[in-house]
């Protein structure tokens, strides 16, 4: 396939919090279709390494004198409006984006856009689709919110005439979003916080579903109550998601991501055999039930799960994929606001691991410690042991590593800081196994 020049209006685009995933998906596509791409971020991370190799010119710390002279700013949701950069952009009235907004201004460049949205399962959906797209050929743009397993990069702009990207609900941007496609994969209460409360929530979603040519969701009487009036609607039921092809990667929530982008690749016209082989050479996406180390009879899997019908979705998983293991879970909270809101639940759904040990929360930058206390997740939990961590991840690892016993699977969910956890666990277990017999603790 030719590849398209995708003129766009801008020479040199600013972007600040430059750093995360979706941020630097967009600024790896600017900087593919040849605009410069500059911006900040609050630390170097290889994400900002990324850019360098591709030209951009990337800041640790943020300042005035970072903007140079851009058409546009973008700026991550996650930026206060006191950050100086943003501060300096609008006093001089530079065109100010937040990412959601310019990444719809992106779209309208592309003569396709599949558009992923959903509560949970958008992240793996897009990189399922784009995964099918590559291997039949298309040559599809896209922007994955996380770090495919196939060694791709997470964004580019492909040949410019398709662009598959997920969709935030949490600022509430996704319905600035025009498609030609689009994907509910489900629609949860999760951020219903930061935009005003259920309701607003549910008509963000009918919105940005609105906006799309056609729409392929669940069949779920949620889903089927809000876009039961669009003119293109098809609602997947089991039955679509049984007929999935074979996929690497466990669970039925994988299934059902599956199936989702199966039906879009069917519309955008690639033949369910080409999907099918697609689907078998599938990699996943980073802290998906990724499997980190496995020796000795025991395995370290880590999974971005930050939600309680995401906890209970991976656990399923986990015993699909290794029946008769004891499940050890360490589990750190997102934000102290799903701690309040959901303690309850999250006791539930760990429940169904042996052990369980819930650590500090993630508290993604924000100031609402008092708004819960995490202890009372573990002390909810009356079946198998449970207990609350303030331990360094060091001295975590080590206790862990010490009672762990062959045939364990030790799993470290959450979307935080508590993938540091992983290669300290790692280390401590390589030391483990490599002593001479009988030498361990």
């Amino acid at each position: 396939m030719t590849t398209a020049v995708l003129s766009l209006p801008w020479r040199q685009v600013h972007l600040i919090g430059l750093g995360g995933v979706g941020m630097t998906g967009l600024a790896l596509i600017l900087a593919e279709c040849g605009v410069a791409v500059r911006g900040s971020d609050e630390v170097d991370s290889a994400n900002l390494g990324r850019l360098r190799r591709c030209g951009a010119e990337c800041f640790v710390g943020h300042a005035a004198a970072h903007l140079a002279s851009p058409d546009l700013v973008v700026y991550s949701s996650a930026i206060a409006p006191e950050n100086p950069e943003l501060a300096a952009a609008r006093a001089r009235c530079l065109p100010c984006l937040r990412r959601g907004d310019f990444l719809a201004r992106l779209a309208e460049h592309f003569p396709i856009v599949v558009s992923v949205a959903g509560s949970h399962g958008k992240t793996t959906v897009t990189a399922m689709l784009t995964h099918v797209l590559l291997a039949a050929g298309l040559e599809p743009g896209y922007l994955i919110g996380g770090e495919p397993g196939s060694g791709i990069p997470p964004a580019s702009a492909g040949a410019r005439r398709i662009l598959v990207t997920e969709v935030d609900e949490s600022d509430s941007s996704q319905a600035a979003m025009r498609s030609t496609h689009a994907i509910v994969t489900n629609v949860d209460d999760d951020h219903c916080w930061s935009v005003g409360g259920e309701a607003a929530l549910q008509a963000c979603f009918q919105t940005f579903a609105s906006r799309a040519d056609h729409l392929v969701t669940g069949d779920e009487p949620l889903l089927r109550e809000l876009f039961a009036h669009h003119p293109d609607g098809r609602f997947l039921a089991a039955a679509d998601v049984d007929a999935v092809p074979r996929l690497p990667v466990p669970g039925r929530h994988n299934r059902y991501d599956a199936a989702l982008a199966l039906a879009v690749a069917e519309q955008l016209g690639v033949a369910r055999a080409t999907a099918a082989a697609a689907f078998a050479t599938y990699a996943g996406v980073q802290r998906r039930l990724t499997l980190r180390h496995e020796a000795a009879g025991i395995r370290v899997i880590e999974d971005y799960a930050h939600h309680p019908a995401e906890v209970r979705a991976t656990i399923a998983a986990l015993r699909e994929a290794y029946p008769g293991s004891r499940l050890r879970v360490v589990f750190q909270p997102h934000r102290y606001e799903r701690v309040a809101r959901y303690t309850a639940a999250f006791a539930v759904e760990l429940a169904a691991a042996d052990e369980v040990i819930v650590v500090e929360p993630f508290s993604a930058w924000l100031h609402d410690t008092g708004l819960a206390d995490p202890r009372r997740i573990a002390a909810a939990i009356t079946t198998v042991p449970a207990r609350f961590s303030s331990e360094p991840y060091p001295t975590l690892a080590a206790e862990l590593a010490r009672t762990a016993r062959s045939g364990d699977s030790i799993a470290v969910l959450g979307a935080g800081s508590v993938n540091r956890l992983v290669p300290e666990l790692i280390t401590v277990l390589t030391q483990a196994t490599v002593q001479p017999e009988g030498a361990r603790p």
